[in-house]
């Protein structure tokens, strides 16, 4: 996420802070998709794995989003929030665009620029921690899957 993003964001988010008392609901519904929405899943396929530190500034203008559009305070807890409006938290818009990305690969619809990027395993093995070698493991946190081509 860089800086022209977080200001169109942030410019967003006080757009829907200055109308939400004048604006119906569902047109505030509408500039949340059209301000907010889009820029969230505008490469976020490539975002989407940052440190947290990073994602930070973009999950805070989307949790003071969500207060603005419910009228909560500033402090009140944003999980009940996302799913009664039913939005999608950054990490689950990020799943969700990479699983759309990896059913087009799948099925052969991406453009052909994209065939160089992805490779088709055969089998996929899935171990628990406790199975990997302690000597080849540096950072047994990281190690979650373990990829095996056949």
């Amino acid at each position: 996420m860089n800086a022209f993003e977080k200001t169109k964001l942030s410019f967003a988010s006080s757009m829907i802070y200055k109308i939400r008392n004048f604006a119906p609901t569902n047109a505030l519904r509408i500039i949340y998709d059209c301000f907010i929405c889009s820029h969230l899943h505008y490469c976020i396929v490539s975002y989407g794995t940052a440190y947290d530190s990073v994602l930070k500034p973009l999950n805070t203008i989307h949790k003071n989003v969500l207060r603005a559009l419910t009228f909560r305070n500033f402090k009140c807890h944003i999980t009940s929030l996302y799913k009664q409006l039913g939005f999608f938290k950054i990490k689950d818009i990020y799943q969700l665009e990479l699983s759309k990305l990896m059913y087009k690969f799948h099925n052969n619809t991406l453009p052909q620029s994209y065939n160089s990027f992805f490779q088709k395993l055969q089998k996929l093995i899935v171990i628990s921690l406790d199975q990997l070698p302690t000597k080849i493991t540096l950072f047994p946190e990281f190690a979650l899957l373990w990829e095996k081509e056949i």
